[in-house]
C-alpha cells in the first residue's frame, strides 16, 4: 500500500488531501480529506514518516475548465 499526503496550510490548520495506490507504479485514488492543526501537524508527520509520502501542496490550483484571458 502506497499512501500520498497532499498538504496545504490555511491559517492555523493543515488540509490534507490523502491517495493510495496497491503500488506505485499504478493510479492513486482520493480516499479522503484531512484536517489537523498547526500544533498537531510536526507529530503526524513523524508518527506517518516511512509510511507515508507527504507533498506541499501550496502552488494555486489551476483548474481545468476555467479559461484565462
Amino acid at each position: 500500500m502506497n499512501i500520498r499526503i497532499y498538504y496545504q496550510k490555511l491559517g492555523g490548520h493543515y488540509h490534507c488531501r490523502v491517495f493510495t495506490s496497491m503500488a506505485p507504479a499504478l493510479t492513486f485514488e482520493k480516499s479522503g480529506d484531512l484536517v489537523f492543526r498547526e500544533s498537531e501537524w510536526d507529530a503526524i508527520q513523524h508518527v506517518w514518516k516511512g509510511s507515508c509520502e507527504f507533498i506541499s501542496d501550496s502552488a494555486p490550483r489551476v483548474r481545468a475548465d476555467v479559461r484565462r484571458p
